[in-house]
C-alpha cells in the first residue's frame, strides 16, 4: 500500500509542479506583450477593462519624467505633449510585438495625418543608446523620444512592451494598456482621450 501512497503524492507533485510552471509561463507571456484578445465586441474595451500594471491611473497627472530626443536633448514627458491629446506609444526597439503594435497602426489608420491627437514614440532604451534603428520609418513622421528603462519602471511602472498610454489635454492620463491589445484603434483613442 506504501507503493501506491508514494505513487500518489508523487503524481500530486508533479502535477502542483506542473501548474506553477504553467502560470509562470503565462505570466512571462504577459509580461513580454503577448497579443491579448477578447471577441472584437463593441463596447468590449474602456480605460477601466485595460490591462494596466503601471503606477499610472486614469486621472493622475504625468509623471515627471525626462526623455530625450535624438541629439541628446533633455525634456519632461510632459513638455513634449504639451497639452494636446496624445497617444504615446512606449515600445523598446526590437521587440517583435511592438513591430507588430507599429505595423497595425499603419495598417488601421492610426499612423495618418488626419487624427484629432497627436502621436509619440517613447523608446525604452539605456540613455547613451539613442539610435533610432527600426523605428526609422516612423520618424520620418511622428516625433520618437527616448528614455532611460531605469526610469521608465521607477517613474511610471512601465517595464511591458508595448505600452500605449493616453494622455488628455489637461495633461493627465486618460488609459494605459500594457501589453499589445489589438482592438485599440482610432474610434478608441478618440472616444477616451
Amino acid at each position: 500500500m506504501s507503493g501506491t501512497s508514494h505513487s500518489l503524492r508523487n503524481g500530486i507533485i508533479y502535477i502542483g509542479l506542473g501548474g506553477v510552471i504553467m502560470f509562470i509561463a503565462v505570466a512571462l507571456g504577459i509580461q513580454a506583450g503577448f497579443a491579448i484578445k477578447g471577441d472584437g465586441g463593441p463596447g468590449e474595451l474602456n480605460p477601466e477593462t485595460l490591462p494596466n500594471r503601471s503606477l499610472m491611473k486614469p486621472g493622475d497627472a504625468i509623471p515627471p519624467l525626462p526623455v530625450y530626443d535624438q541629439d541628446g536633448n533633455e525634456f519632461q514627458l510632459g513638455d513634449v505633449v504639451a497639452g494636446g491629446t496624445t497617444v504615446v506609444g512606449v515600445v523598446m526597439p526590437g521587440c517583435d510585438p511592438c513591430k507588430t503594435l507599429l505595423g497595425e497602426w499603419g495598417d488601421k489608420g492610426i499612423l495618418n495625418d488626419l487624427n484629432d491627437f497627436q502621436i509619440i514614440l517613447l523608446a525604452s532604451t539605456p540613455p547613451e543608446n539613442r539610435e533610432l534603428g527600426p523605428l526609422e520609418d516612423f520618424a520620418e513622421r511622428y516625433p520618437v523620444y527616448f528614455c532611460d528603462h531605469v526610469a521608465l519602471k521607477k517613474l511610471c511602472g512601465l517595464s511591458t512592451f508595448p505600452s500605449i498610454v493616453g494622455l488628455g489635454s489637461d495633461n493627465k492620463v486618460s488609459f494605459v494598456a500594457n501589453g499589445y491589445v489589438h482592438q485599440l484603434d482610432v474610434e478608441f483613442f478618440d472616444k477616451y482621450l
